[in-house]
């Protein structure tokens, strides 16, 4: 193996800072501190890539709606992103506690 090729493996590898799997179905990985990667199990579909547009650092992550919505939250924002059409919603949240905020999908 050649000295360029284990240094883009190493990097490859380093790059990923948390991997779950979610219920079998989702794939979810932090590629960065304001990226996260969904992508389904199917091998058929295509994953989403949600990054925080305020480059805030994404903490809380949950799929939810009939696992439709992904939901993500960063100290200053909330994300939602509808991963069946690959849209994505961010939201400030400014003085709002983030303790009290409650999101519901209606699907």
């Amino acid at each position: 193996m050649t000295r360029w090729r284990r240094f883009f493996i190493f990097v490859f590898v380093t790059l990923v800072l948390k991997r779950t799997v979610w219920k079998d179905k989702y794939e979810i990985t932090y590629v960065g501190p304001s990226q996260v990667l969904v992508k389904p199990m199917d091998a058929n579909e295509r994953g989403v890539i949600i990054k925080s547009q305020n480059g805030g650092e994404i903490d809380d992550v949950k799929i939810m709606g009939k696992d439709f919505y992904f939901v993500a939250r960063t100290d200053e924002t909330l994300l939602v992103v509808d991963l069946q059409r690959n849209l994505l919603s961010e939201v400030s949240l400014g003085f709002v506690n983030v303790v009290t905020i409650r999101v519901f999908f209606n699907v």
